[in-house]
């Protein structure tokens, strides 16, 4: 049982939504129990598992008086994760899955990179950057850090319209999730080329089972829209918004979705495209909706790519 607290000062809540994870959650939890750093706090939500993921999380929590449960109903990893946050008492927090493991100095090393005018810890990008909420908008319509985890958030970062995203979407939670905090950065996000996560491909997971239609990601793009929307508004995040929308137009036809360029949505598209200079990629992309002809580039690049993933398994 959790209750919640007054805000401790340098207190790290670890957030760690539990579903079916019962053949690695003890090692999740123990890289937690290791950290050099001890002022944390452990809030294990387990979101109706049928396994025995919420038994063993009982038994974490009677053995560290910082480890506590919440148990509820099947409502999806972002609903678990907004319950863990708002019974936390931490000034911090880090999100971890269950089937996941960090290094025993990490919560040490991410709170010492902090100072009074940073409100988010990026780790495992490929520079060291100190960047305004724009520049970090920038790179996550650009494909990029949209992960929860691997980043340490002040509290303050966190409303109920953070977590507003429908079950509907069963993958891209995160990254709508890092779109809405946006509007409650006020300081800077530092990132860090440190890796200390380390992240297990469950082929199982939903993520791996899920496979999108074509509304989906329709729908999707919708979203990013809505949430760019009630953004502050800026030449920047205006174009790096477009520029993610031709990707996702490419993506879509690379898949061999059946794109019209008739569509309201496609439209728009292709006005703003005559504001902007493309890249030769933008270029095809948005060609490939009115000709054909060049849509099978983008479904060769489709598939190289998931020629090389399976490559590199």
């Amino acid at each position: 049982m959790c209750f919640i607290f007054t805000m401790e000062s340098n207190k790290v809540s670890v957030i760690v939504p539990v579903y079916n994870a019962e053949k690695y959650i003890k090692e999740c939890v123990q890289s937690v129990l290791s950290q050099t750093y001890k002022d944390w706090e452990l809030i294990l939500v387990d979101d109706g598992s049928t396994d025995y993921s919420g038994l063993f999380c009982d038994q974490f929590a009677k053995c560290d008086n910082r480890i506590c449960v919440i148990h509820q109903g099947n409502a999806g990893v972002t609903k678990a994760r907004s319950k863990g946050v708002f019974s936390s008492s931490g000034e911090f927090v880090y999100f971890l899955d269950a089937d996941d493991t960090i290094e025993n100095d990490t919560l040490e090393y991410m709170v010492a990179l902090f100072n009074d005018d940073i409100d988010l810890v990026v780790t495992d990008y490929k520079n060291n950057l100190i960047l305004e909420w724009e520049e970090y908008a920038e790179i996550l319509l650009g494909h990029g850090l949209w992960y929860a985890c691997m980043k340490l958030y002040r509290r303050k970062l966190f409303d109920e319209y953070v977590f507003d995203t429908p079950r509907y979407f069963k993958t891209g939670e995160d990254f709508l999730m890092q779109l809405r905090i946006l509007k409650n950065i006020e300081g800077h996000v530092l990132c860090s080329t440190v890796s200390k996560y380390h992240y297990r491909e469950v082929e199982t997971s939903a993520s791996h089972a899920f496979v999108p239609t074509m509304e989906y990601e329709i729908r999707m793009m919708s979203q990013v829209k809505e949430i760019v929307s009630v953004l502050p508004k800026s030449a920047k995040l205006i174009h790096a918004h477009f520029k993610f929308q031709v990707a996702w137009l490419g993506g879509m036809i690379g898949l061999r979705y059946p794109i019209s360029y008739q569509d309201k949505w496609v439209v728009d598209i292709l006005s703003e495209s005559t504001q902007y200079k493309l890249t030769l990629k933008e270029k095809i992309s948005i060609l490939a909706v009115r000709w054909p002809c060049f849509r099978c580039f983008l479904i060769l690049e489709k598939n190289i790519k998931h020629l090389y993933r399976i490559c590199m398994k």
